[in-house]
C-alpha cells in the first residue's frame, strides 16, 4: 500500500526520526520527491497469507528509510520495486519480535544486492548488541572474499574429487580400503595428475607438487569417507553418469 502526504507533513514526520540531519528547515526538503510505502500492516509475529508483518518505507529522493522490520521486509521491498541498495536508515520503534524479526536480514540482503553505503540504525536498547550478534552469526557470509579467478579453486578441488568419486564409486568402497592397497593408491594419485594436466591445458596454474598435496590431504580423511557418488549408488539413487553418455562422456579406466 502506498499513499502520499504533503511534503511538509511527511518531512516533519521524517525529521522526528532524524532522517534529515542537515536540513534545518522543512522547506529545504520540499524539493525532494517523498512518499511512504506500507510494506506490512499485520500485527503480531505469526505469518499470514494475505498480510505482511509491520514495516514502513519512507522514500526521500533516491534514498529509503525503513521503520520496523517484520518478517519478510526485504522481499516486500522488492515487490514494491524499492531497490534494496537504496537503504540509508533503519528505525525500530520498540523491541517486539514482529517489529524486529528481519532487522539484521534486511541489512545483509541489501548488502548482497549491492549496498555499499553507510546505513544509520536507530532504536531502543539492545540494538547495538543485536547488531553485533547478527554480524557474528553471519560472519561466514560477511567475511567471504571473491577470488580473482574461481576456475583455479574449482579445478583444484576437481583434481581430487573426480578420482575420489570414480574410484570409490567403481569399487563400491570408501576411501580407507582403497588406500590400504599401495597399487590402487598410486593409480588414484596418477588420476589426480591426469586431471591436473587437463587443468593446466586450460590455463590453470597448479603447483608442481599438487600430487603430493592431494596425497597429504587424502591420508588424513577418515577411512569411512565416501564420495557423494558412492552414497547415491548405495542408496539406489540416480547418478550423474546417467546424464553424461555418448559424445559428452567417455569413461576412462
Amino acid at each position: 500500500m502506498t499513499f502520499n502526504r504533503s511534503r511538509r507533513e511527511l518531512c516533519t514526520a521524517a525529521a522526528a526520526f532524524g532522517l534529515f540531519p542537515a536540513f534545518g528547515a522543512a522547506s529545504a526538503a520540499d524539493t525532494l520527491p517523498m512518499k511512504m510505502v506500507l510494506l506490512g500492516t499485520a500485527g503480531g509475529p505469526r505469518p499470514r497469507k494475505t498480510r505482511s508483518a509491520p514495516a514502513q518505507a519512507i522514500l526521500v529522493g533516491d534514498r529509503t528509510y525503513v521503520v520496523d522490520y517484520g518478517d519478510g521486509v526485504a522481499r516486500q521491498m522488492v515487490l514494491a520495486d524499492i531497490p534494496l541498495d537504496s537503504l540509508r536508515g533503519v528505525f525500530i520503534t520498540h523491541q517486539h519480535s514482529d517489529h524486529t524479526a528481519d532487522y539484521g536480514n534486511l541489512l545483509l540482503l541489501a548488502w548482497t544486492a549491492g549496498l555499499r553505503t553507510r546505513v544509520d540504525c536507530r532504536g531502543p536498547r539492545p540494538l547495538e548488541k543485536m547488531t553485533k550478534l547478527f554480524f557474528q552469526m553471519n560472519a561466514a557470509d560477511i567475511h567471504a572474499e571473491a577470488v580473482p579467478d574461481a576456475r583455479h579453486t574449482v579445478w583444484e578441488k576437481f583434481t581430487y574429487l573426480a578420482p575420489f568419486a570414480a574410484f570409490t564409486g567403481a569399487a563400491r568402497l570408501p576411501i580407507g580400503p582403497l588406500w590400504s592397497d599401495d597399487y590402487i593408491k598410486n593409480m588414484f594419485l596418477d588420476a589426480v595428475v591426469e586431471v591436473a594436466n587437463v587443468a593446466r591445458a586450460h590455463g590453470i596454474k597448479l603447483p608442481d607438487d599438487h600430487r603430493d598435496r592431494v596425497h597429504e590431504y587424502a591420508i588424513k580423511l577418515p577411512a569411512s569417507t565416501r564420495s557423494s557418488l558412492l552414497i547415491d549408488l548405495q542408496q539406489g539413487k540416480r547418478i550423474e553418469v546417467e546424464a553424461l553418455q555418448g559424445k559428452q562422456f567417455i569413461p576412462r579406466l
